[in-house]
């Protein structure tokens, strides 16, 4: 799978994640007077976003899907077949500007 498949294929789950994110914002301020709050939406996100990046990271390295991997196997693989990604920039938009001062 390429890079733009890879993209196609996840990116409406990543806005879908994101937009339930930026909306818990308007119930729970991102400050650190908040970081040591829960609730059980906030652990099915952070379940999600888990999920999903480890469906990524699988199909980016090729993995089947039953594996058990774990974020040293996916490191293990970036690092040894992408080595430039260590001197790579990311650069992003940021969609919760009014938070920065974090």
């Amino acid at each position: 799978m390429n890079r733009k498949e890879l993209s196609q294929n996840h990116w409406k789950y990543y806005l879908m994640l994101e937009k339930r994110f930026v909306e818990s914002i308007e119930f729970v301020e991102l400050h650190e007077d908040n970081f040591d709050a829960f609730s059980n939406g906030y652990a099915l996100l952070i379940q999600a976003i888990g999920a999903e990046l480890d469906t990524v990271f699988k199909e980016f390295c090729g993995f089947n899907t039953t594996d058990r991997k774990t974020v040293a196997d996916y490191a293990q693989y970036i690092l040894t077949n992408t080595p430039d990604i260590k001197i790579k920039k990311s650069v992003y938009r940021n969609t919760i500007s009014k938070y920065n001062r974090l």
